[in-house]
């Protein structure tokens, strides 16, 4: 966050033209990001992210100018046509700066939804164990907020609870939160909460229904993902085993009658400590991959 320490000692520089023009253009292209901030919990507006996040794409740019004017003067360019593709990498430096710092909230926003939904039969079981002993949607949150661990999940919770010690109604801080939140099943929860939480009626059975339909989702994923993997394995086995055996069966027996060019023991070697290892270790990662979709 040091980056907003630009906002401070910069911040006149916003109100002026042209920047002011393009501040504004930037924060309506930009509006999306608006509740992204906000389900990462930043700490700061979303006004003062664009205008910082512009202002040190502007340094970048002047800055990154004059170094490459002193690095392609080395290639005899003309000065004019030099100080052109100088300006112009410049601002192409600049908008690749710009937009990989937009897409660091989205990051950020993925790897928090993630930690949430591999943590919901928890929440949920937690939820639902309140709605059961009779409290009220507001006792629930609250008393769940005190025992669930999961940081991410913990927040959203607690920005409901502060929304509501505020004076917000119940219904209107459940529906902005579910706005913000990085996971769609926690989200769902969250506006089937709020569609309830006037009259407080089926609160139980709605939490239970909700941890039944995610418990049978994940079930659902889960074995076809073992179908992959069943399928992975075998063309494992068929080609990084089976295949390579036969090819060194018929190399050993009809080496001399092929007009391979390379000796026997030269393919042995490349088959059995090159090829076998580099096939094992591509599936293995391969299978790590499918199974980490698998969330629980």
């Amino acid at each position: 966050m040091q980056v907003e320490i630009l906002h401070v000692y910069l911040g006149k520089i916003v109100d002026k033209p042209p920047i002011n023009k393009v501040l504004s253009y930037v924060h309506r292209k930009f509006v999306w990001l608006e509740p992204v901030l906000l389900s990462i919990n930043y700490p700061f507006t979303y006004d003062i992210f664009i205008s910082t996040r512009l202002l040190l794409t502007i340094l970048i740019s002047i800055f990154s100018v004059p170094i490459i004017l002193i690095l392609q003067g080395k290639a005899n360019f003309p000065i004019l046509l030099n100080i052109l593709l100088s300006i112009v990498d410049g601002v192409i430096i600049g908008l690749i700066t710009f937009r990989l710092l937009t897409v660091l909230p989205l990051m950020k926003r993925y790897i928090l939804g993630s930690s949430i939904q591999s943590y919901l039969p928890y929440t949920l079981m937690i939820l639902s164990i309140y709605a059961a002993g009779g409290y009220p949607i507001t006792g629930i949150l609250l008393n769940s907020s005190r025992i669930i661990k999961e940081n991410s999940t913990k927040t959203i919770i607690e920005r409901v609870i502060a929304n509501l010690e505020k004076g917000e109604g119940i219904e209107d801080s459940l529906l902005k939160e579910s706005i913000a939140c990085p996971s769609p099943d926690l989200r769902s929860v969250l506006e089937g909460l709020a569609s309830i939480s006037t009259s407080g009626v089926g609160t139980l059975a709605f939490l239970k229904n909700s941890l039944d339909n995610y418990l049978k989702r994940l079930d659902s994923k889960l074995r076809e993902k073992i179908d992959k993997i069943s399928l992975i394995m075998e063309g494992y086995i068929a080609m990084g085993v089976l295949f390579p055996l036969l090819i060194e069966v018929i190399l050993l027996f009809f080496a001399n009658q092929l007009p391979v060019g390379i000796p026997p023991e030269a393919l042995i070697i490349v088959f059995f400590f090159i090829l076998i290892p580099v096939l094992f270790v591509s599936t293995i990662i391969i299978i790590d991959s499918v199974m980490s979709e698998v969330k629980l």
